[in-house]
C-alpha cells in the first residue's frame, strides 16, 4: 500500500506534499527516483517508520515510541485484531480492529512497546510517528481530497474554524485530528454518502488522520 494526500491552499493552484502515508521511505524514494512525482510524496527521512509483517497470530517485541500520534497503516486478507502493550505496565491500548486495508492513529505514551497482532492470513504493518520529524505546518485555509484510508499533517489547526466534508464510500467515514499536545478531537462519523459541515473546537497544530472506503474531500476555512 502506498498512498497520498494533496493539500493545497485555497484558492491557488499550491500543492503542497505535508505528510501523506507509506509502507516504507524508501519505496517514497524508489517511487520518486522512477517517475519523479510532481508532489514530492516522500516521508521525512528522520522520520520514525517501522515495517512488520508476518501471518497468524504474533507478538513483535520492543517498539520504541516517542510519545505522540503514532500512525498504524497496514493490510491484510480478513480480520485482524492489533494491541500496544507498553512494558511498564498492562494497559493495554487497541491500535486496530478492521480488515483489507486501514489507517488509524493513536496517541500513546512514550515508552516501548509489544506489538500483538491476531490475524486469520499473512499480513503488513507499517507504524509511523509523524511528529519526530521536524516539518513546517501548513496554514489554514486548506483543501484536502484522497480516496480511501489516509493520514497528513502537521496542520496549524484554528479554533472555531469551518470544516466542510464530502464522501461517496458506503461504509464508514471517519476523520479525526489529533494535535500536537496530545488531544484528539472527532470532526466527523457517519456511514456512507455523505455532505456536511462542522468546526473545530482545538487551536493548536497537529495531523489529521481520514478512514473512508470511497472518495472523499475535505475543506478547512
Amino acid at each position: 500500500m502506498y498512498r497520498r494526500t494533496t493539500l493545497a491552499a485555497a484558492g491557488t493552484g499550491l500543492v503542497l506534499a505535508i505528510g501523506g502515508s507509506a509502507v516504507a521511505a524508501q519505496e517514497a524514494d524508489d517511487e520518486a527516483g522512477e517517475d519523479d512525482d510532481e508532489n514530492g510524496d516522500e516521508l521525512p527521512d528522520e522520520m520514525a517508520v517501522n515495517e512488520f509483517s508476518g501471518e497468524g497470530t504474533q507478538i513483535v517485541d520492543d517498539l520504541e515510541i516517542a510519545g505522540g500520534l503514532t500512525v498504524v497503516e497496514g493490510q491484510h486478507e480478513g480480520w485482524i485484531f492489533v494491541q500496544a502493550i507498553p512494558s511498564e505496565n498492562d494497559q493495554e491500548h487497541t491500535l486496530v480492529t478492521d480488515a483489507d486495508e486501514f489507517v488509524t492513529g493513536t496517541i500513546l505514551e512514550s515508552g516501548t512497546y509489544d506489538l500483538y497482532v491476531n490475524a486469520e492470513e499473512e499480513w503488513e504493518l507499517t507504524v509511523i510517528q509523524p511528529q519526530t520529524a521536524d516539518e513546517e505546518p501548513a496554514a489554514l485555509p486548506l483543501e484536502l481530497t484522497g480516496t480511501g484510508p489516509d493520514w497528513t499533517g502537521p496542520i496549524e489547526f484554528e479554533e472555531g474554524t469551518n470544516v466542510t466534508g464530502r464522501h461517496n464510500g458506503q461504509s464508514d467515514f471517519e476523520v479525526y485530528v489529533y494535535t500536537e499536545d496530545n488531544a484528539t478531537e472527532l470532526v466527523f462519523h457517519v456511514l456512507g454518502e455523505f455532505a456536511g459541515e462542522t468546526t473545530l473546537q482545538g487551536d493548536s497544530d497537529g495531523y489529521l488522520v481520514v478512514d473512508a472506503d470511497g472518495e472523499w474531500e475535505l475543506e478547512f476555512e
